[in-house]
């Protein structure tokens, strides 16, 4: 296996950031064992996310026989037990693996990569691990907080990571996990908010899904312009607004279409995600967050190492790296 582009991954990383991040959930002073390196750590759940292993286990099966695989991972003190690797996550929790995505997410603004110019939103469903409740079947039956919702096909049990992306760079700005049944006009907002912190938007990119006077309002109050087509029950009889009929054909102002086009980077990142969690069973809404945070994790690293190789033309490219 070919891990060489991988290691130039974790060589441009700025680790002593992220050490400091990382070391916030463990004790620095007084009595007790010393903690295993978490930089080791969290290079080890990197490798499992862009290396597509099923398990967390099978990682572990590889490093315990392969010497360049410890390596990887950053194990040269000795090898975790599972134990470790699962307190570490309960450790570092969703709030900390935040931060980490917005830190790098600074790095990609502060190099001019991400210019947030143009944000785009939407959501990708994603399956749980689980089969409907025989007594209610709207719910999970394993998974008490999966809920049934729509999927690219049909109806599924899981989840939703409802994301706001750079329209340009194709990279995500803020993103949330929900159960699958709630609507996206609820994280609609929030999800705006997050990235206003970060960049300042001129144009703001939706589906008619997110159309809402409340929506419309606030992206206004951004400073930045709604690119939302109107549904056939809002605005009706007027012309010269952007709608989207049933056949996904575009109609109004030809500068409104062309804006409106940027939808399809929101859609290459979400596809990026749930390629990167495509044999990764989820279970439970916070292993779900968790498991997205590392996949959005790994999608930036990926950007802002081909940065500073100088090669930007790699930013979205997983596979040149794994």
């Amino acid at each position: 296996m070919d891990f060489e582009r991988l290691e130039v991954l974790f060589e441009h990383l700025n680790l002593g950031r992220i050490k400091d991040v990382l070391m916030g959930a463990y004790h620095r002073f007084g009595p007790g064992r010393p903690p295993f390196n978490p930089l080791a750590l969290l290079r080890f759940k990197i490798v499992h996310v862009l290396k597509g292993y099923r398990s967390q286990r099978a990682l572990e099966r590889e490093v315990r026989v392969d010497s360049r695989v410890r390596g990887l991972c950053g194990f040269d003190e000795g090898i975790p037990s599972h134990s470790t690797i699962v307190r570490f996550e309960r450790r570092i929790g969703v709030e900390r693996l935040k931060k980490l995505i917005g830190h790098v997410i600074d790095d990609l603004v502060s190099c001019g990569f991400i210019k947030g110019l143009k944000v785009v939103l939407d959501s990708k469903p994603l399956k749980a691990r689980c089969r409907r409740d025989p007594k209610n079947p709207s719910r999970g039956w394993l998974d008490e907080e999966a809920r049934l919702g729509r999927g690219v096909r049909g109806l599924i049990m899981g989840y939703k990571v409802h994301l706001a992306c750079d329209g340009e760079a194709e990279m995500p700005l803020a993103f949330r996990v929900a159960p699958a049944n709630e609507n996206d006009k609820r994280y609609a907002i929030p999800l705006l908010r997050e990235a206003a912190e970060r960049v300042k938007a001129s144009v703001v990119v939706c589906d008619k899904q997110y159309s809402s006077r409340k929506i419309r309002k606030f992206i206004v109050d951004l400073g930045a312009e709604p690119v939302i087509p109107y549904p056939k029950n809002q605005k009706k009889g007027v012309r010269g607004v952007l709608r989207v009929d049933k056949k996904f054909r575009v109609h109004g102002p030809e500068r409104l279409r062309m804006l409106y086009r940027l939808k399809s980077a929101v859609e290459r990142v979400n596809s990026r995600v749930a390629a990167l969690l495509s044999r990764i069973t989820l279970k439970g809404l916070k292993a779900a967050t968790i498991q997205v945070s590392y996949a959005i994790l790994g999608m930036l690293f990926t950007a802002l190492t081909s940065i500073r190789i100088g090669r930007p033309e790699k930013a979205r490219s997983i596979t040149y790296y794994v």
